[in-house]
């Protein structure tokens, strides 16, 4: 069977670079990004988990207060191989703020 049959001519896109709105200019200043996939907080509804890398080879995740999060932006999805998404959001955190991080690790020694 011939390829070329399933190949499709797409039109060019224009990609629109990120414009640094005064926003987050200010965000900046007083607040750090973390990324990553949110889930909620099995048995504490004041706090939240963001999983890091859902897919990686080595996960971790950071669990933060509510009330510490100034602003969160929607990035785009991930897909793996079956098919399944997983959403994925940046947020921007409060300088001074208590958070944990969590990494699991194999107990063999040191």
């Amino acid at each position: 069977m011939n390829a070329n049959l399933f190949l499709e001519t797409i039109p060019k896109l224009d990609i629109a670079s990120f414009k640094d709105t005064d926003r987050i200019r200010l965000l900046k200043k007083s607040h750090l990004p973390f990324c990553g996939s949110p889930k909620k907080h099995p048995f504490d509804a004041e706090k939240l988990f963001l999983l890091a890398d859902p897919q990686g080879c080595d996960p971790f995740y950071y669990e933060f207060h509510i009330k510490d999060i100034a602003f969160v932006e929607e990035l785009p999805k991930i897909v793996d191989i079956e098919g399944r998404t997983v959403s994925r959001i940046r947020l921007w955190i409060r300088r001074g703020s208590i958070a944990t991080r969590c990494t699991p690790f194999l107990v063999e020694g040191f």
